[in-house]
């Protein structure tokens, strides 16, 4: 990031990319891609900016149901050790994905998408997480049936809004 021109250190970069890219298959953070993909195709926003921006929103939702996740890479990036809380940990590994986020002037809101934008894209989104499953009779079992994107929580479209909601610009939030 500081030094484009470190040849060596963007090649490790690349072979990071391709190996988060082998661990999203299965790390269960498809709301955050499902959101990313209906945001950067309204709104025109880089996909990888989108992922970045969404990430920390979803990994708050997803709360208690990655602790032991987060706070296993709270310790092994060295912001915390194992004898600390796995809440506490989780805290600070979401912490500092957003301090790396300020450190590289990264956005925060999407430029443009308005309050009457969220509902349409929570929709779209949660769609293309877990597809079109709305019958009333697989209501209580859907998640069963689900062969959409692996998550550790579900999102219902009010969680799903509340994620969106704290992606808009501030003047947009009035």
């Amino acid at each position: 990031y500081e030094d484009g021109t470190d040849m060596e250190a963007r090649s490790e970069i690349l072979k990071a990319a391709f190996e988060a890219g082998v661990a999203i298959s299965m790390a269960g953070i498809g709301y955050v891609h499902a959101i990313a993909h209906t945001v950067g195709g309204r709104f025109h926003t880089p996909h990888g900016v989108a992922n970045a921006m969404i990430m920390p929103h979803v990994l708050d939702f997803y709360g208690e149901a990655c602790y032991d996740q987060l706070s296993h890479l709270a310790v092994m990036i060295g912001i915390g050790n194992e004898s600390e809380d796995k809440k506490a940990l989780s805290k600070k590994f979401v912490a500092a994905i957003r301090k790396m986020h300020a450190d590289m002037n990264m956005p925060v809101s999407v430029k443009g998408m308005k309050r009457h934008d969220i509902t349409a894209i929570a929709t779209r989104s949660l769609t293309e997480a877990h597809g079109e499953l709305k019958s009333k009779f697989f209501e209580p079992i859907s998640w069963l049936m689900d062969a959409g994107y692996p998550v550790p929580k579900y999102m219902d479209q009010n969680d799903c809004e509340n994620i969106l909601k704290g992606l808009l610009e501030p003047e947009a939030r009035l």
